[in-house]
């Protein structure tokens, strides 16, 4: 019997090998670079091979999930490519992605630098805030050179595959913490590989798809940490410090979300995983113990902290400053958000509806495809809405999933304005999205989903009649 399900297991795999094979062969034509080829086909096997080192048991149909959403990742990817080719004389946004593509990197190459130590050398890269990233692209071109040349298409391959990997992770993480079923798993690894805003940032040379596969897979690692024995442990510890490094000079803010994250899976704040025979004293102990180390790494790097905090300033005061740019009505905002705090709740909203484009209510002024491929995106964040209520019913049971999303939502909030860092909350926010979904009954289900609609209905309402009225508003 066991032979039997062996067996096909591995003809689904050799099948979807085969797909795979012959998709990246027509990527490869298409864009006319043997490059794009070899790394398409290595990257896309790690997709399926993390199936295997994950241990799902319906491995099959994970298989074609997979590699469905892989394949429908690279052609949004190749779209996009195409419209900005068409768009803007360049396959690029031309902001920075086509920095990070076509000077830091090309400048790295050419000062011949190897490291990162190297690189903070030069004053250009001193102040760098991503000189690691900067570095990687700086590798895939170096080793593209002897497989048929670099072509841009290569990092955004590795940003599709980073994205299946982590929903992955996320799904695996989601079976540990709750137990989900397998339409429960299906469904949370097609919100995060097919969330249209996902897909669009992975097409982009970003760093945020990489930031986010770091900081999931930190999260995965240390589930259950206290559990596993002293050579998991020290495997796991020596993986984390080696990830925080890489971090640094990838995203600062990421190695704070790590801290945090192993913080959170050591104290294991998941009810069904404490121990019965640990006591409710040695659990207080165990956790005062933790606040005196989490407290003295704040103290080893408080000059870093003291930046991060003046950052988070500094960006509520850019946050005023786009609002004052605006309309009377706008400026009126921009006056009340300089103090942090309240700066950070109205950006905590404003993720809430990020992003959005006007240009879905008015298909008439459509002038290439890519203002459709935005439409679509902003449908996507509509989407979000029918799985909110669930997030915050999730969020009141304060599990690990629950707190790290918290944390990186406020934190992303707190130190960012850009629409493109939202990305690293999305498999913790569509993890406890489905989880609380498929936990409240079918009628309920129908009730919110009735509600929802009527809700976007009248904030469609509300927004043509501020975009008509709002200029005379005050």
């Amino acid at each position: 019997m066991y032979t039997k399900i062996n067996e096909k297991v591995i003809k689904g795999k050799n099948t979807y090998v085969v797909i795979l094979f012959l998709y990246t062969l027509f990527i490869s034509v298409l864009m006319c670079n043997f490059a794009v080829f070899i790394f398409g086909n290595l990257l896309s096997l790690m997709v399926l091979k993390t199936i295997d080192l994950l241990y799902f048991e319906n491995r099959v149909s994970m298989y074609r999930l997979a590699t469905c959403s892989w394949m429908i990742g690279m052609a949004v990817c190749i779209i996009i490519y195409y419209c900005y080719l068409i768009t803007n004389g360049e396959p690029y946004l031309m902001s920075d992605d086509f920095v990070f593509d076509e000077y830091w990197s090309n400048l790295c190459i050419n000062n011949s630098y190897y490291t990162v130590g190297q690189m903070v050398q030069n004053r250009e890269f001193a102040n760098h805030n991503s000189v690691g990233y900067v570095l990687l692209i700086a590798y895939l071109k170096r080793a593209s050179k002897y497989i048929g040349g670099y072509h841009t298409l290569i990092p955004r391959i590795l940003n599709i595959t980073l994205l299946n990997i982590s929903a992955l992770i996320s799904v695996r993480i989601a079976k540990i913490c709750w137990e989900v079923t397998e339409v429960e798993e299906k469904n949370i690894f097609k919100w995060i590989t097919l969330f249209p805003n996902c897909i669009y940032l992975c097409s982009h040379v970003y760093r945020d798809m990489l930031v986010t596969f770091l900081v999931v897979l930190v999260f995965y690692l240390w589930l259950g940490f206290r559990k596993r024995n002293i050579l998991q442990k020290s495997i796991i510890i020596a993986i984390t410090l080696l990830i925080i490094n890489i971090m640094y000079y990838i995203r600062e803010f990421g190695v704070l979300i790590i801290l945090i994250i192993t913080f959170l899976n050591f104290l294991d704040f998941n009810r069904k995983t404490y121990s019965k025979n640990h006591t409710t004293s040695k659990r207080i102990m165990k956790y005062i113990c933790c606040m005196i180390i989490f407290i003295g790494i704040c103290v080893l790097f408080n000059n870093k902290f003291r930046y991060i905090l003046h950052e988070m300033y500094g960006y509520s005061v850019r946050w005023s400053t786009i609002y004052n740019q605006g309309s009377r009505f706008y400026k009126v905002l921009g006056s009340i958000s300089d103090n942090l705090i309240i700066s950070t709740l109205m950006k905590c909203v404003y993720y809430i509806f990020t992003p959005m484009n006007g240009q879905l209510f008015n298909p008439f002024r459509w002038t290439s495809f890519l203002d459709l491929i935005v439409s679509i995106i902003t449908i996507g964040t509509f989407a979000t809405f029918y799985l909110l209520p669930y997030v915050i019913k999730r969020l009141v049971r304060l599990d690990n999933v629950a707190i790290a999303f918290l944390a990186i939502y406020v934190g992303t909030a707190a130190t960012t304005t850009g629409f493109r860092h939202i990305l690293l909350c999305y498999p913790f926010f569509f993890m406890l999205g489905v989880v609380g979904k498929y936990n409240v009954a079918e009628v309920v289900r129908d009730d919110n989903r009735i509600a929802i609609s009527l809700s976007i209905c009248a904030f469609v309402f509300i927004y043509y009649v501020i975009r008509v009225g709002g200029s005379i508003w005050l």
